[in-house]
């Protein structure tokens, strides 16, 4: 089932969107992983697999980075833009404005840190001769961090990047830890540190967004069967499929069909009318007066509504 149709199943999609925004983030923690698992690699080994390739260095770091840049938009911007629309189309008007602040926000302090943290990282692998790739670990374990209480800070809470913090205390860790190995193993022994730290965070966030996909979904469709639900009642629902399919029909089709007596579809058109999903009016027809009974535009909609979470709740464990 396709994201669309999840977010249109739900009245209420604030469950959708943190799935969505969950699954874009475990997306690009794995990303980042393969990412930076090859940078390493080539940084340690760049004589030995330019050897094999037969590729010039800064074709083969150039075309690494496009390759990464075009998979991102793929499968992490689109996600991180829909959870952004869909978030911004279900707030209030006047919250709208706060909403893309932070959004700005974030987005400029997680590039002012970055800047920063790499800047002063270079200045100290220049100056001291730290080994660049120590280095490098060192300052993404500091960016993570500081990422994580930016972003903490901004959002609060339930934007859950505590899988930043504890990436960040791995990176210095394992920094601290690499300076003690051969520089030759080294250099492996962080990049897959990297490759596994992300790997991990990135199925841990998988895992949790299908959780809450799962609760989510859970929750919705036992609310379909309660006597909240409209349309709980198998007889309303199935007059409302039938007029679905033929806009309007007359009182005695509709009991002819459904096998019911006059007084039992009465009541229940008469719940259905109340609810606004429905108009029953007297018509005069060929064959005389008759009860006409008409689906409304509400109608269609919560009808529609009512079908895709039905949907959702049958489906979810194959999403």
């Amino acid at each position: 089932m396709k994201d669309e149709e999840l977010a249109e199943a739900f009245e209420k999609v604030e469950r959708f969107i943190e799935y969505r925004y969950r699954k874009s983030h475990a997306n690009l923690f794995l990303l980042l992983g393969i990412y930076f698992f090859i940078l390493l690699i080539f940084w340690g080994y760049d004589s030995e697999i330019l050897e094999i390739i037969r590729i010039p260095a800064s074709v083969f770091s150039i075309g690494l980075f496009i390759l990464f840049v075009f998979l991102y938009f793929i499968f992490v911007g689109s996600g991180f833009h829909l959870a952004y629309k869909t978030g911004l189309e279900n707030i209030e008007e006047e919250e709208k404005p706060s909403f893309k602040r932070r959004e700005r926000i974030s987005y400029l302090s997680i590039v002012v840190i970055i800047a920063v943290i790499f800047a002063v990282v270079y200045s100290v692998a220049s100056y001291m001769e730290v080994v660049p790739h120590i280095a490098f670990c060192f300052g993404m374990g500091a960016a993570n961090v500081l990422i994580f209480l930016a972003v903490k800070k901004i959002h609060g809470e339930p934007h859950y990047h505590g899988e930043l913090f504890w990436l960040g205390v791995v990176f210095i860790i394992s920094a601290f830890a690499g300076l003690l190995l051969p520089r030759h193993f080294s250099i492996l022994f962080i990049a897959f540190i990297f490759l596994g730290a992300y790997a991990a965070s990135a199925f841990h966030i998988y895992a949790d967004a299908r959780r809450m996909l799962e609760e989510s979904v859970t929750k919705e469709f036992g609310t379909l069967f309660s006597s909240k639900s409209k349309l709980s009642n198998p007889v309303r629902l199935g007059i409302m499929i039938l007029l679905k399919r033929k806009n309007k029909m007359i009182f005695s089709e509709i009991q002819k069909v459904l096998k019911l007596t006059s007084g039992n579809l009465n009541s229940h058109l008469n719940h259905l009318e109340r609810c606004g999903y429905v108009s029953v009016r007297k018509g005069l027809l060929s064959a005389g007066p008759r009860t006409i009974v008409e689906i409304t535009s509400m109608g269609e909609e919560e009808l529609s509504k009512y079908l895709s979470r039905l949907k959702v709740g049958l489906t979810y464990r194959e999403l």
